[in-house]
């Protein structure tokens, strides 16, 4: 069983959820009914195996965000179609299809 989230030895927290990126009007994403980020700047990214970081989809940094309100260090985001297991202690993901594991990153004012 994961850890409490207060375990972590990140600053998540309102910040983190508040600075997802998003378009401002969304309140809902219609295809999981999980709450959309509303505002805009650092969010939650992924690095590809050249070193690029990639923003994940805002759906996903719901549910990410969503994961950590629980309490929760794993869940599952999906991208193009893929299915990803994030585990927010080690900051990766693993590819479910190829188990390809990726760095992941929590929102900074440094990210991109």
């Amino acid at each position: 069983q994961p850890p409490p989230a207060s375990s972590r030895s990140h600053s998540s927290g309102k910040g983190i959820r508040d600075s997802a990126q998003a378009s401002a009007g969304d309140s809902t994403d219609t295809s999981n009914g999980l709450p959309s980020p509303r505002s805009v700047g650092p969010t939650w990214s992924w690095q590809d195996g050249t070193g690029q970081w990639h923003p994940f989809p805002a759906p996903e940094v719901a549910r990410i965000q969503q994961a950590l309100d629980e309490g929760k260090m794993k869940t599952v985001v999906t991208m193009e179609g893929r299915e990803f297991f994030a585990d927010l202690e080690a900051m990766q993901q693993m590819d479910t299809e190829t188990g390809d594991v990726f760095p992941i990153r929590e929102p900074t004012l440094e990210s991109k």
